[in-house]
Formats: C-alpha cells, sequence, structure tokens
C-alpha cells in the first residue's frame, strides 16, 4: 500500500466535479478499461487507490513518489488525503498519453481527466457532438454516460474518409470487445447527426470486431470524418442470425390502391414512348411495392 506523508505546503487544490450526463469516455489502464470522467472543472486529475491496485494486478505497479500537495478538495467541499503521485499512460482508442496524476483513497470517480490532464494533450470537447478530441483530433472518443456506456457499444472509423455530396457508401467501422459473428443493431451516433450525415438503422453480423455500416451526406459539400470517429450506437441482437430472403416471398404490406401510392412518391414517368396502360401498369407496380421506394432522405 501507498504510505502517506507529511507536507509543509497547505495549498490544496479542487478537484469538485459536477454531476452531469455525458461526461465519460472509454480507456484503457494497464490491464484493464475503465470509464474515465472528462472534467473540465477540476484543476488536477486523479486517480482512486484501488483502482490503480487493479489496473496493474499481476504486473509491475509503476514508481509512486511522493506528492507536492498534501490534500485535495472535491465535492461539497470533502477534503481527500493524497497518498502521492504517479506516473500512468491512459490509452484513448490506441493513443496512448502519459501523465501524473494523484492518489486518493476515496473519491467519487475512480479516475477524472482534469485540467491539467485536458490541456496537456490538447483535448477539444465539442458538447454538441458528445464528443471529446486530442492532439488535434488525433484520436476521438464518445462523451457518454456512465450508464450508457455500459448498455451499448461504439462502432468508430478506422481511418480518416470523406464523404462525397450527395453520396451514399458503406464504410467499415470496428467495435472494441464485441462478440465475434454476433448479429448486432446499429444505429446512428449523435456525432455523426450533427455532422448532417444521415446513418442508417439496421441489423448487421459483427466479424472480428469489424462490420460495415451505410451512410448518406445529403448535403452540397463533401465531408471529412476523422480516424476513431464515432458513427453508431450498437447493441447486441437476440435474433436470429441474419439470413438471405427467399426471392419469392412477398411483403406483408398490402396497399389498398397502388396508383395513388405510386402518386404520392411524386414519381416522374416519361409517358411520350408508352401508351397510357402500359403507364398505369407502370404506377401500379412501384405502389405495389410501396415499401422498397423511399419518398426522401428521412425513409
Amino acid at each position: 500500500m501507498a504510505k502517506s506523508f507529511e507536507f509543509k505546503n497547505d495549498f490544496m487544490a479542487n478537484v469538485e466535479t459536477a454531476i452531469v450526463n455525458n461526461n465519460e469516455i472509454r480507456v484503457k489502464l494497464g490491464n484493464i478499461y475503465i470509464n474515465g470522467l472528462v472534467d473540465s472543472g477540476a484543476t488536477i486529475s486523479v486517480i482512486n487507490e484501488q483502482l490503480l491496485r487493479r489496473g496493474f494486478y499481476k504486473k509491475e505497479l509503476p514508481h509512486i513518489s511522493i506528492s507536492d500537495l498534501p490534500e485535495i478538495r472535491g465535492l461539497c467541499n470533502t477534503v481527500h488525503n493524497v497518498k502521492g503521485k504517479i506516473d500512468l499512460d491512459i490509452d484513448v482508442n490506441e493513443l496512448v498519453m502519459p501523465f501524473s496524476f494523484y492518489i486518493v483513497r476515496d473519491v467519487g470517480f475512480h479516475l477524472i481527466l482534469g485540467q491539467d490532464f485536458l490541456t496537456s494533450h490538447k483535448a477539444n470537447i465539442n458538447f454538441s457532438n458528445h464528443i471529446v478530441s486530442f492532439h488535434d483530433e488525433f484520436t476521438i472518443a464518445a462523451l457518454e454516460s456512465g450508464k450508457n456506456l455500459e448498455k451499448y457499444f461504439i462502432a468508430k472509423t478506422n481511418k480518416t474518409l470523406t464523404s462525397k455530396a450527395h453520396t451514399e457508401i458503406d464504410i467499415q467501422l470496428s467495435i472494441n470487445k464485441f462478440p465475434r459473428n454476433t448479429t448486432a443493431l446499429l444505429e446512428p451516433h449523435n456525432n455523426l447527426i450533427n455532422r448532417q450525415i444521415l446513418g442508417s438503422n439496421c441489423l448487421s453480423v459483427v466479424k472480428d470486431a469489424k462490420v460495415y455500416y451505410r451512410v448518406l451526406n445529403p448535403t452540397n459539400k463533401d465531408i471529412v470524418i476523422k480516424a476513431n470517429s464515432p458513427i453508431a450506437k450498437v447493441w447486441k441482437s437476440h435474433t436470429k442470425p441474419i439470413c438471405v430472403l427467399d426471392g419469392n416471398l412477398k411483403s406483408d404490406v398490402q396497399f389498398q390502391d397502388p396508383i395513388k401510392e405510386a402518386l404520392s412518391l411524386n414519381v416522374q414517368i416519361d409517358s411520350d414512348n408508352i401508351t397510357k396502360e402500359q403507364h398505369q401498369k407502370l404506377l401500379k407496380l412501384i405502389g405495389t411495392n410501396r415499401s422498397v421506394f423511399a419518398k426522401d432522405a428521412s425513409e
């Protein structure tokens, strides 16, 4: 166990945190993955002593040095004794960021990434997109509440790519720690929506932590998506594995007036080279299969 130390310095740093939603990121520390609190209101960064021991279970613990602070002030002005200071490597989406953390025994969050850490590693917090980036967007992490982080996975881009204007593409995403050959339910992440890119709600099979996902850029300009950008939220699906449907199967959806359904799509058919009867047959065909046609981007 780390020893307590006597200090002449009576300065007390502030690590008082505001309890808000969507302020944690997934990080790797030693042998384990944990949720780290991104706290721009804390002047220093701290780690819970018990978490430190757990993260380096069966591994050599880095050297613990004497802290320059004897105590720190936490939530509701509670005072915590500092056990020491330790240099750690914080892994965020495979970007390893070294930093010195103050060790405390009882603190509301296991790992607090304060102003000193965020400044040192050039963090840029984007609350509208619910993301935090480091080192000029070299890596990007999703800001989520601890509750949400436990409920679903995050699918991210493998590399930087460009979504061309008025173009629909399939992109490969990575999902850490997701079971192999598992059917997953994907829906657009807020980061994608706020970038004005449309993502599909779909079922897909995850193979080797990789999955393909379709996105659409309906804007008039190309949009660059950085590597490690959160693209989709992913849930494990309890449905049967996805299979190819029999081409002879018909849709259960039947429309009472197929021609009226076709006209509601504002379909423009050039009637110069076809008869009126052929025109009606085309409308009926479109209306009967209304479920496979999209009226606009919302569908």
